[in-house]
């Protein structure tokens, strides 16, 4: 019994079949190869990959990341105005109270007593967690609670044009 083998596409991570004598898939296939021997990944510019020097890297003294505006990366670049952390030795930028996170910085969750980072609403991942299951259960006991025939003949006698 003889085996066959259908190609895949030549590029890194894609798993898409190639047709006929193809090396690239047909989402690929107006896709260049980079230049460097054995790399698997698709031009940049230059005929490069991103890796191999496809994009030019930041100019800032020891930053090797890659550039986003100009000869710099976000991080160095001049149309970043975020403002770094105050503390000595500290190169994260600052939340609130000119502070990272780790410093003091940012939002603690509202509920009393807990001194964890808020995430989402003003909560920590945990007590979001527990505020929205508890807005679930009180708002299913409202919707359960029977009427007693007084609240019911209140309801049923309101005169609607005070409404």
């Amino acid at each position: 019994m003889t085996s066959f083998h259908v190609p895949t596409c030549y590029f890194k991570g894609c798993a898409r079949l190639t047709t006929g004598d193809a090396v690239k898939c047909e989402f690929h296939k107006q896709r260049s190869i980079c230049l460097v021997q054995d790399c698997r990944n698709q031009v940049f510019a230059r005929n490069l990959c991103v890796r191999h020097g496809g994009k030019k890297t930041c100019v800032y003294d020891g930053c090797h990341e890659n550039v986003r505006l100009g000869d710099l990366c976000g991080k160095h670049g001049a149309g970043s105005t975020r403002k770094m952390c105050i503390e000595d030795g500290c190169n994260k930028f600052a939340q609130t109270k000119q502070r990272c996170s780790a410093h003091g910085g940012g939002q603690r969750c509202k509920l009393p007593g807990c001194t964890t980072h808020a995430r989402r609403g003003g909560f920590c991942t945990r007590h979001t967690n527990q505020v929205t299951r508890s807005t679930i259960l009180v708002e299913d006991t409202v919707k359960r609670v029977p009427l007693s025939k007084m609240s019911l003949l209140a309801i049923l006698n309101h005169d609607s044009s005070e409404l």
